[in-house]
């Protein structure tokens, strides 16, 4: 019988700037290392039974990332994560806690929070520039999207659209010296760091590799849920 499980993790270095996919491939060959009872997919080409409930944008570091992840058999809270830091990569990666999860159906991110260390000269005029947001209807950033493609064989293009991310940022504020901002997520997604950003005036790209996200609350069947209390 197989079990599924909540598993923390904090992200930082330079494996921040991994992509999802080059992170899922680390944390997989981390859990086989670990010797950890895996269950797998059933077809021609296997695969662990694991995700990451909120991929973080590359370059942003996290300390609180949830990892669902199916094992068979009994397993030791403790055991699953001591064994997955011993197995762990160098640097960059760390497993922080685990719980049981109930049920069939999975984790959804509600809202995350993130921060941004801001020096004397830059935190001033992050400061203004929130002052003229607040006073603005409207958030409008660019978004590049997939269009639609008439047949699977054509080429991926994309084109840029125009969204308002006003609504889906819970918070934003300078405490002390840190940019802090609260993001919501939804079914039909989220507003990016990157956007928050560029709407205060930062480089979406240089100062987007000094975001941390800090942690996320999550939603099971549209009710929020502590897996840290399972």
């Amino acid at each position: 019988m197989s079990r599924k499980w909540a598993i923390w993790l904090s992200v930082g270095g330079d494996l921040r700037f991994a992509s999802h996919q080059d992170m899922m491939r680390s944390i997989q060959r981390t859990a086989v290392r670990a010797k950890l009872p895996l269950k797998y997919t059933q077809g021609f080409n296997p695969r662990p039974v694991m995700s990451l409930v909120l991929p973080r944008p590359v370059g942003v570091a996290s300390g609180d990332d949830l990892l669902t992840l199916s094992l068979e058999g009994d397993s030791e809270s403790g055991g699953v994560v001591e064994s997955l830091n011993s197995a762990r990569p160098p640097q960059g990666l760390e497993f922080l806690g685990s719980a049981l999860m109930g049920g069939k159906v999975s984790p959804q991110p509600r809202r995350a929070w993130y921060e941004l260390p801001l020096d004397e000269g830059r935190r001033k005029a992050v400061s203004a520039r929130l002052e003229q947001l607040a006073l603005a209807g409207d958030w409008p950033v660019e978004r590049m999207v997939k269009t639609r493609r008439r047949r699977k064989s054509a080429p991926e293009n994309f084109a840029a659209k125009r969204l308002n991310i006003k609504p889906l940022v819970e918070q934003i504020r300078i405490f002390d010296n840190l940019l802090e901002f609260t993001l919501i997520s939804s079914a039909t997604g989220g507003a990016r760091p990157a956007e928050v950003l560029t709407l205060c005036g930062l480089d979406e790209r240089k100062d987007l590799a000094s975001v941390r996200r800090v942690t996320v609350d999550y939603c099971v069947g549209g009710e929020e849920k502590d897996f840290r209390a399972a």
